[in-house]
């Protein structure tokens, strides 16, 4: 009976070092990011530092796609559109839009599900405006009519910080602080030096949403029959249990 005992014990011992070594192995990796994540949500942004003289936020709508890559690597596409408005007092009827490509750098927080992390990429900023016909600061209103429309097709760079929370199975939620860094219009090569097209600060942008994770699964493990060995004998380990 002792001896009964003494196999059962070690036949149990060695079922769960090797049933851990297995769940463990990088054979069969178990999920720890989603593939995508779907945001749509709330953008909060400056549109333009250089035209917008009275600095007013101008809320907006934001989506986004993130895709894991490897690691704490993400790649997020990016859209955010706002309502026509004005920027007195030299402009009105104003259109824009802005699409980003970002890389992100995520970190978990320790004894939390929430992920911080760092993000940097590019901006596409479109904006399209019609000339109240009194002048302001921006040079881009020199020489143009009344009534008469200006536009502006700008490329930039973003950098800034942000975090992800789950908050239920595959629902969370996702906010992040960016700056965004061009000339006013967007010219290359870049001007650190010039007075009318300086390399700067163009848009303070904040964004926060709700994030719908689409999951990346290996090679279902209940569709496998996973094997381990004691001297000489093999065991195979099915759903029943061992054989």
């Amino acid at each position: 009976m002792k001896r009964l005992i003494h196999i059962l014990s070690f036949s149990f011992f060695s079922y769960s070092v090797f049933a851990q070594t297995f769940y463990n192995s990088p054979i069969e990796p178990e999920l720890t990011a989603p593939r995508f994540q779907i945001t749509g949500g709330l953008v909060a942004s400056n549109i333009d530092l250089s035209r917008y003289i009275n600095y007013e936020l101008i809320r907006g709508f934001h989506a986004s796609l993130v895709t894991h890559i490897n690691g704490s690597f993400f790649i997020s596409t990016e859209y955010s559109g706002f309502p026509v408005h004005a920027a007195p007092v030299a402009w009105d009827d104003i259109h824009t839009h802005k699409i980003d490509v970002n890389t992100h750098f995520s970190f978990g927080m320790k004894d939390s599900r929430a992920h911080i992390f760092a993000l940097i990429g590019i901006d596409r900023h479109d904006w399209f405006a019609r000339f109240t016909g009194i002048t302001d600061i921006d040079q881009l209103a020199t020489g143009l009519q009344l009534g008469a429309f200006a536009q502006v097709k700008r490329w930039g760079l973003n950098a800034g910080i942000g975090f992800t929370q789950p908050l239920y199975e595959n629902i969370g939620i996702i906010g992040d602080f960016r700056f965004n860094c061009s000339t006013p219009n967007g010219t290359f090569p870049l001007d650190f030096s010039g007075k009318e097209n300086k390399f700067g600060i163009m848009d303070v942008m904040t964004t926060f949403g709700i994030t719908y994770d689409i999951p990346s699964f290996s090679k279902s493990k209940s569709n496998k029959k996973k094997t381990f060995g004691i001297g000489k004998k093999m065991y195979k380990w099915t759903e029943s249990g061992g054989k």
